[in-house]
């Protein structure tokens, strides 16, 4: 009996073993197996976070201009994909265009330094963009790797995880050939640019000297090298409205609509509309270009006016001292508050008023000595001098100097606007009415000449 037990326990011991050790490999199997699973798992985590980020990647792509150059160009989309082409616009950063509708050419050609450095570090920008793809694509193909390696067991769950990698990697491929697009574009327009800038600068000289005509040729001669360039479109426009051909200039205004309308442009557009009384319309186009920068003192000074011929004299003077804080010592926003102490006396002690008026005084003598072919500034002249209100013509000569030199009828219907309006609200000055017939004089004069 005790033999028997002996054996039958040696027997269960033998069985127990060889049970043992015939599942134990199974066991270690499935552990691998398990094992695995939760690698693919992670890997699918890790995927989904790497598709995320090549998305967001897409996403930061598509708006890459607006981050590196700011208002100077844009995106446009291109056969469903995200295809960016930067347009920096012919004026190439905020050149501030005076109440008349003048640009200052210093202004400019100190801007120009400000455009070559946002197309260095816009290019820059796209650079760093090639780079952190690249790194993305590494990270992709040793997901790969790992997979390929670790899931021999696993069946279609490998193929699965690839198919999904190859996804990610064709979005990547994706992305770096729109930047290619973009850096191509990026050069085209950019050589554009540069090409259509003197020619730019001749055309605002031309302008701003009364020769309209040879303005228009330089300015259809910009568009002809780029015919898209919105500024271009609208410094024409602004040529047509010095004509007085409303119609030409009206044609032009529907670019406030494109989807690369410029900060330039606006505020053309605004003159063009405030020209022909459309002064709603101007005070909306104003306030679109202040959306770009809110630092451009002469978008204020443009709004400051436009209320005023609203009769709107709080939102008038409101605009015209954010002006003058931000540049305190500009002429336009000077002669607006001068014009305003007499629409909208109430607002207005006696001393501002009187320093308003010596300010004006001393400040268009010194902008007229130093910019002798522009005649806004013997305008503002002549305008103080009136306000001084004075018997003699010492105005009225000033005011002859200025039609003398400024041929612009847009420029001219303006000037007489500002007087006109003051004889509306019944203001006293000495030579109110001779100047206001010496302007309507002179239009007709031009228009007849036309």
């Amino acid at each position: 009996m005790k033999y028997y037990r002996k054996s039958l326990i040696v027997i269960l011991l033998i069985f127990s073993g060889a049970l043992y050790a015939k599942n134990t490999p199974q066991k270690d199997s499935a552990t691998n197996q398990n094992a695995n699973l939760q690698i693919i798992k992670q890997q699918k985590i890790d995927i989904d976070r790497l598709n995320d980020k090549i998305d967001k990647l897409s996403n930061a792509v598509s708006s890459l201009n607006s981050n590196m150059i700011g208002h100077e160009g844009n995106y446009l989309s291109h056969d469903g994909n995200t295809f960016m082409f930067v347009t920096i616009i012919l004026m190439v950063v905020s050149m501030v265009v005076g109440v008349g509708g003048y640009i200052t050419i210093d202004n400019a050609r100190q801007r120009i330094k400000t455009a070559e450095k946002s197309l260095a570090l816009s290019d820059a920008a796209l650079r760093e963009k090639i780079i952190e793809i690249n790194l993305f694509e590494e990270r992709m193909k040793t997901l790969v790797r790992e997979t390929e390696a670790k899931v021999q067991d696993i069946g279609d769950t490998e193929e699965t995880t690839k198919e999904h990698l190859e996804e990610i990697l064709t979005k990547k491929n994706n992305i770096l050939k729109d930047i290619g697009i973009m850096r191509e574009d990026f050069t085209s327009k950019t050589n554009k640019i540069f090409q259509t800038i003197p020619i730019y600068y001749a055309a605002i000289e031309k302008l701003n000297a009364g020769n309209i005509d040879v303005a228009i040729s330089k300015f259809q001669k910009i568009l002809d090298i780029d015919p898209l360039n919105i500024t271009a479109q609208s410094s024409l426009a602004m040529c047509y409205s010095g004509k007085d051909d409303v119609k030409a200039a009206m044609d032009v205004i529907p670019i406030i609509n494109a989807p690369n309308v410029t900060e330039e442009a606006l505020v053309f557009c605004g003159i063009i509309m405030r020209r022909v009384e459309r002064f709603s319309d101007a005070v909306n186009l104003f306030k679109r270009a202040l959306k770009f920068d809110k630092k451009i003192f002469s978008t204020y000074n443009h709004l400051g006016y436009t209320y005023m011929y609203q009769s709107d004299f709080i939102n008038s003077k409101k605009s015209f001292l954010k002006a003058m804080k931000l540049r305190p010592k500009n002429s336009a926003s000077n002669y607006g508050l001068l014009k305003l102490s007499y629409l909208y006396p109430e607002s207005f002690n006696e001393q501002e008023k009187e320093g308003y008026l010596t300010s004006a005084i001393k400040n268009a003598i010194k902008d007229n000595d130093e910019n002798p072919t522009l005649p806004y500034y013997q305008f503002g002249l002549a305008f103080a001098l009136m306000c001084e209100n004075k018997e003699g013509e010492v105005c009225i000569k000033e005011l002859e100097k200025a039609l003398h030199r400024c041929k612009n009828l847009g420029i001219l219907k303006e000037q007489l606007l500002d007087y006109e309006l003051l004889k509306k609200h019944n203001v006293r000055l000495i030579h109110l009415e001779e100047c206001i017939s010496m302007l309507s004089d002179a239009i007709s004069t031009i228009k007849s000449e036309n």
